[in-house]
């Protein structure tokens, strides 16, 4: 029969968060420093150590303070929804953090 219909989509795998050899791999990848944007390959690594998977706050603290761009991969990782404990955030980890609070989100 040409009308058999479409097989059901499965679900994506649910999203894991990044055990603590799998961060300190993500770390070790990454360039020390203090910019503020992280350079095209730095975005790269990071994206792709970080598809379909999570991370706790306090490991993008961690980040945010030893890698180039760091900062800006925290507010990215709170953004694409990878923080599995969101309401760990603070004020200290930066404007975003404030600005978000000051709408009610």
């Amino acid at each position: 029969d040409d009308c058999d219909p479409m097989p059901p989509a499965s679900a994506p795998p649910p999203m894991t968060v990044l055990s603590e050899a799998e961060f300190q791999a993500l770390m070790s990848s990454l360039q020390t420093g203090c910019g503020d944007l992280p350079s095209p390959s730095q975005l790269r690594r990071f994206r792709s150590a970080t598809n379909g998977r999570m991370l706790w706050t306090s490991q993008m603290r961690e980040l945010a303070e030893a890698k180039d761009g760091g900062a800006h991969l925290f507010r990215e990782a709170y953004e694409r929804q990878l923080l599995a404990d969101p309401q760990e955030l603070r004020a200290s980890d930066g404007p975003w953090v404030q600005a978000l609070w000051a709408l009610g989100a």
